[in-house]
């Protein structure tokens, strides 16, 4: 059986042409997830030219093949029309069994179209907010085109037959399926030892050696991860007086415009931009130098960063935006831009050791929900089902009022 894996992910080719490499967000390990129940699958995505990959993540392995289309999914590439993208796309749809579409995206959506259109089976993973993705992009194309993103991000999904969302709550209210819909967070995280709690309270009851560690984890190529937002809080609290602080910014992009934002509010010199490591044990070694973890969004699905940081003990802070007010409780979140709640809060996250223990204990033990082995057997039985019925043929929607398919009942449950 062959599938289709179809979303914007950017990937990138090695020089020798021979394996293919993201920047973390889509490693062979999350691909393997669909190789269970198809013997291949074809993933579709944006080609991020060719570089040294040392520091990437490898997404290319046995029983993947990869269709990497040039740069045609700007906002003003879009509204000027995609034939090019949906010839393309419709050729590699004819020759499947099934699509799986992450959406927002373009190259999702328009597979998932056109399966449902060919009477291919085809599945949705909802991973964030196509108006806050496109809003907060940056750009004005990108505000003129986030109506348009909503509505047909909405409608796809309002057709999806089986749809799979990364929150418990927030998606399935903005963008309802027609069927089958479960909760299962994209996260990837193995099992946590009683060793890293126990290095971590050693960090917060020992004397301090140096500044203040703060950690954001973000592709710096746009503004919806609130870059922004915590430089300004930076600016607030070094005008207090607030003992030395030092950011840490991990994340592939351009760093230019936020080392300019930095110079031109005086924290130049308290910002580290760490550039990208390859995931897993990379990341969460630097997660364990960082003493507060923020994540001051625009807009999120379930921020997988925020999740890993709370599995290393992390005390976090976030804005209100997307699935973050499911992981953090009410007094460590603030508003969307709210710069001055969130110096505030930082402040009171330095200055108070209590608060700090607290709240390690209490992120670590909500991330346990999503550590992989139980996520997997959600996902596992999801998957199942799906390309079980796409191998006898059920591409056609589900009955009206058919709730779930035969074997789902446990998938209801407000894991994430």
């Amino acid at each position: 059986m062959k599938a289709v894996f179809a979303h914007d992910h950017k990937l990138i080719r090695a020089k020798d042409g021979t394996r293919v490499f993201s920047h973390g967000n889509l490693p062979y390990s999350v691909l393997t997830r669909y190789l269970k129940h198809v013997d291949e699958l074809l993933v579709v995505g944006r080609l991020g030219g060719s570089a040294d990959c040392e520091s990437l993540t490898a997404a290319s392995g046995p029983g993947v093949g990869f269709r990497l289309l040039p740069g045609l999914l700007t906002p003003r590439s879009f509204l000027g029309g995609h034939r090019r993208i949906h010839r393309e796309l419709e050729s590699i749809v004819k020759d499947t069994d099934a699509v799986v579409a992450r959406v927002p995206s373009v190259m999702g959506r328009m597979a998932a179209k056109i399966a449902r259109r060919l009477g291919k089976p085809f599945a949705l993973e909802v991973v964030g907010c196509a108006w806050g993705g496109w809003w907060n992009h940056g750009s004005l194309s990108g505000k003129l085109y986030a109506p348009l993103a909503f509505l047909e991000t909405r409608e796809i999904v309002s057709l999806s037959e089986r749809t799979l969302y990364v929150t418990e709550h927030f998606l399935q209210r903005r963008y309802p399926c027609a069927s089958v819909g479960i909760a299962c967070s994209d996260v990837e995280l193995a099992a946590a030892g009683a060793d890293v709690m126990e290095r971590r309270m050693r960090r917060l009851s020992a004397v301090r050696q140096g500044p203040f560690r703060l950690g954001l984890i973000g592709s710096l190529s746009t503004a919806t991860k609130g870059f922004a937002v915590v430089l300004k809080a930076l600016a607030m609290l070094r005008r207090a007086g607030t003992p030395e602080l030092v950011l840490d910014i991990l994340g592939g992009g351009d760093a230019t415009q936020w080392r300019c934002l930095g110079a031109d509010l005086g924290v130049s010199q308290q910002v580290r931009f760490r550039g990208t490591v390859p995931s897993g044990q990379p990341v969460f070694d630097w997660l364990d130098s960082v003493d507060l973890y923020i994540q001051p969004s625009f807009q999120e699905g379930l921020p997988r960063s925020l999740v890993e940081a709370m599995s290393r003990g992390c005390p976090a802070l976030g804005s209100t935006a997307g699935g973050i007010p499911e992981l953090l409780a009410g007094d460590c979140l603030h508003k969307p831009g709210d710069a001055k709640t969130l110096s505030r809060q930082i402040e009171h996250a330095v200055q108070s050791a209590d608060w700090r223990v607290g709240q390690a204990v209490r992120n670590f033990e909500v991330a346990e929900r999503y550590e992989r082995a139980r996520l997997d057997a959600i996902r596992d039985e999801f998957w199942g089902e799906f390309f079980l019925s796409a191998k006898a043929g059920c591409g056609r929607p589900l009955q009206k009022g058919q709730e779930m398919l035969p074997g789902l009942t446990s998938l209801t449950t407000s894991v994430q």
